[in-house]
């Protein structure tokens, strides 16, 4: 949070909506955090399951549907959709297990459901 606060410009100033420049600045300074303290990511304790393993293919690809079926239940963009299968296997595994909007049928939970991410 400090680094975009401290950090984020955008190009254009007076916009009406940031949001997506916000988002794309957010995982480009993750993915360079990633890559300077996860060199081996599936070794990595944030990786592993509860076991201590690795997620093995099959079980990333279940994840992966499993997000598909929370997206259709609580809509959100393809930015959030992409922020969420970036993430760790653990913070996808508890988005899915504790994630609980305050109100069902809104027509976007993107917002919502990158800030429960982050706080994962």
């Amino acid at each position: 949070q400090r680094d975009v606060l401290a950090n984020f410009k955008p190009k254009k100033e007076g916009e009406a909506d940031y949001s997506a420049l916000v988002i794309s600045f957010c995982k480009k300074r993750r993915t360079a955090h990633q890559s300077q303290h996860f060199s081996a990511p599936m070794a990595s304790s944030h990786y592993a399951d509860n076991r201590g393993q690795a997620p093995t293919r099959e079980e990333l690809e279940e994840l992966e549907v499993q997000i598909q079926e929370l997206r259709a239940r609580y809509p959100f963009d393809d930015a959030a959709y992409n922020y969420i299968l970036k993430s760790q296997p653990v913070v996808q595994r508890e988005i899915l297990s504790s994630f609980k909007p305050p109100n069902e049928g809104e027509e976007d939970y993107s917002a919502l459901i990158i800030s429960f991410a982050k706080k994962c």
